[in-house]
């Protein structure tokens, strides 16, 4: 009785580790069993890149607001929600300006990013099950 494996289409098929490149027609298929590793990873990452910039900014509060201006102008740190991200305001009673600067759309972008790609590595994991499963 001849198993997957032995067809050449179960998980040894075409590992580098075991020498078995010259049966391997594509890139796709040498990496094919790590892909939903790397795609995993890869989310995992973002996330960990996005939420480390937010909880740096978030701790240093009213220091990343400085003017451009220079002078020590020192704004008032606040969140937005729509749109998201850091924004920063200079008051005439405080500042001697009236200004409000941010959100740029670094949070947007991210969060876009980070919800594109999640969908692609449930795709991913989701056609790596499936194929484990047939």
């Amino acid at each position: 009785m001849a198993s997957g494996r032995a067809r050449g289409r179960g998980r040894s098929a075409c590992l580098p580790a075991k020498g078995n490149l010259s049966r391997c027609s594509s890139v796709g298929q040498v990496f094919g069993e790590w892909r939903p590793f790397y795609s995993r990873s890869s989310w995992t990452g973002l996330l960990v890149l996005g939420l480390a910039w937010s909880v740096l900014i978030t701790f240093a509060g009213d220091l990343y607001c400085e003017h451009s201006a220079g002078d020590s102008y020192f704004g008032k740190y606040s969140w937005s929600i729509v749109p998201p991200g850091p924004q920063c305001t200079w008051t005439t009673g405080t500042n001697g300006i009236d200004e409000t600067y941010g959100p740029t759309p670094v949070i947007s972008i991210w969060l876009l990013a980070l919800l594109t790609l999640g969908g692609l590595v449930v795709w991913v994991v989701r056609q790596a099950w499936a194929s484990e499963h047939r």
